[in-house]
């Protein structure tokens, strides 16, 4: 019996990765840091802010990692709600992290540049960032 061929086929199944972003909101009144993704995926191409990635959600040394990321001591200020962006294969968790009062520099983080909050508008970002900028008035 050939009826094997009629039969829909199961197709793969696809593994679905949790993703957790922390990005790090460092500004002061006029100038804010962004940096451009690289690599390769879908948003390659677009600027974020500067950004910590983890396999699992950080719950304490949250400070202790923002510092070991920058090279120095900070203070948190405060943290956002997280964000959540359900693409097709995976789920990106993302958090904003406000660092108070650093001096912030083009070389503050390597691939980070310094952009004037004013222009801010004029760089594409992927869709959780640039809610998070609307939502906190910086676009």
């Amino acid at each position: 019996d050939d009826r094997q061929l009629e039969l829909p086929v199961r197709a793969k199944r696809i593994v679905k990765k949790n993703r957790f972003f922390y990005y790090l909101v460092l500004k002061n009144d006029k100038d804010i840091l962004i940096s451009k993704r690289s690599g390769n995926d879908i948003w390659r191409g677009l600027y974020e802010l500067p950004m910590i990635e983890s396999d699992r959600p950080v719950k304490k040394n949250l400070k202790k990692l923002v510092s070991g990321h920058i090279g120095k001591a900070v203070e948190i200020l405060n943290y956002s709600k997280p964000y959540t962006q359900q693409l097709t294969h995976q789920t990106i968790q993302s958090v904003f992290i406000f660092i108070d009062k650093i001096d912030i520099q083009d070389n503050l983080i390597e691939g980070a540049i310094r952009v004037p909050l004013k222009k801010l508008h004029t760089f594409a970002f992927p869709k959780v960032v640039h809610l998070f900028l609307s939502e906190n008035s910086l676009l």
